[in-house]
């Protein structure tokens, strides 16, 4: 559709001069509109992610089944007004090696993923989850795995 309204531009600037200034204007125009969409757009997605503090969720029994490559747990929701309508989470995994006598194990991560979990968790109710993850095919983990998340963004209506 953007390339027939290029087309239809460039063929007035080209072979109706007098029309020129009209092409132009049309142009600039359509890059003001399409600025304005943009930063509105920004604008919803930020004031989304501003509803619900991280202490306001609570996680329970989240544990990571790498095999079938599934993110599972239980969120609460614990915020009085909003509900929660998805998280973004950095999943590390790690291969960790034998426990040393100072009581400190060693570990390298393996991979990493970000993700996007879409959530439906009404104001002071909680929701059990199974989510798939793309978690890197290469991952291949010699010693015990391990693995830990980092919550990115919270996303609430």
């Amino acid at each position: 559709m953007v390339w027939v309204f290029a087309v239809v531009i460039l063929s007035l600037m080209i072979f109706i001069p007098s029309l020129r200034g009209v092409a132009l204007g049309l142009v600039v125009s359509v890059v003001v509109l399409g600025l304005i969409w943009y930063w509105f757009s920004k604008g919803q997605e930020q004031t989304t992610r501003n509803k619900i503090d991280l202490t306001e969720l609570e996680f329970t029994d989240l544990r990571l089944d790498s095999a079938k490559h599934t993110l599972k747990g239980r969120i609460k929701n614990k915020s009085k007004r909003y509900t929660l309508t998805g998280l973004g989470i950095k999943i590390i995994l790690q291969d960790c090696g034998p426990q040393r006598a100072n009581g400190k194990t060693e570990c390298e991560t393996v991979g990493q993923t970000e993700e996007r979990i879409h959530l439906d968790i009404p104001p002071q109710e909680l929701r059990d989850i199974a989510e798939s993850v793309s978690l890197p095919a290469d991952s291949s983990i010699s010693g015990s795995p391990s693995w830990s998340y980092l919550v990115q963004y919270i996303e609430g209506k």
